[in-house]
């Protein structure tokens, strides 16, 4: 099993997919880790489309264990975004690393996603 230019399970750079949800008080965090590509986008909108409700008053997406982020993980955040926002959140990602942030600058997108309020 290869990931994003022939990286491995046994590359440092090489994580399994993994999405989680972690409601925290009045915010609902969906934590994304390894490549956040066509498959598994699809995962993320399904996680929010089922825990998204009125009881929070913001989302939180968490790219920061993104080892690879294609157009379809862009495409699944701005749609995040406009979810939350059609609901009244505020939505917020935890920047990825810089070669997950680079799709972001590339596509000028980056202003569209402020990151969490501070704790």
């Amino acid at each position: 099993m290869t990931g994003p230019m022939g990286a491995t399970p046994l590359d440092d750079s090489w994580r399994p997919f993994r999405c989680e949800v972690r409601p925290q008080g009045e915010e609902l965090w969906i934590v994304v880790e390894g490549e956040f590509e066509l498959d598994s986008a699809e995962m993320v909108r399904t996680l929010l489309g089922e825990h998204i409700d009125d009881e929070y008053r913001s989302v939180v997406l968490d790219l920061g264990g993104v080892t690879f982020m294609d157009s379809s993980g862009l495409r699944a955040a701005i749609e995040a975004s406009r979810a939350a926002s059609g609901r009244g959140l505020r939505f917020a990602v935890v920047p990825g690393p810089p070669s997950v942030q680079r799709i972001f600058a590339i596509t000028g997108t980056a202003a569209m996603f402020p990151p969490p309020a501070p704790r």
